[in-house]
């Protein structure tokens, strides 16, 4: 995020800095969460149909 807003607008953050403004904007830095590289795909799929029954929010 920090190279691509001093690539683009020219100006640098520190990491705090650039999460308060974010923060002051209603927005947030998210990252994407770990996969298993080993894990079934059948499997998961599977589950995520099983998750999806149980808590049809």
């Amino acid at each position: 995020m920090l190279y691509h807003v001093k690539e683009e607008y020219g100006v640098e953050y520190s990491e705090g800095h650039a999460r308060k403004l974010l923060g002051k904007a209603g927005l947030s830095c998210r990252t994407a969460r770990p996969r298993n590289h080993e894990a079934d795909p059948e499997i998961e799929v599977e589950f995520q149909r099983t998750v999806q029954k149980n808590n049809p929010s």
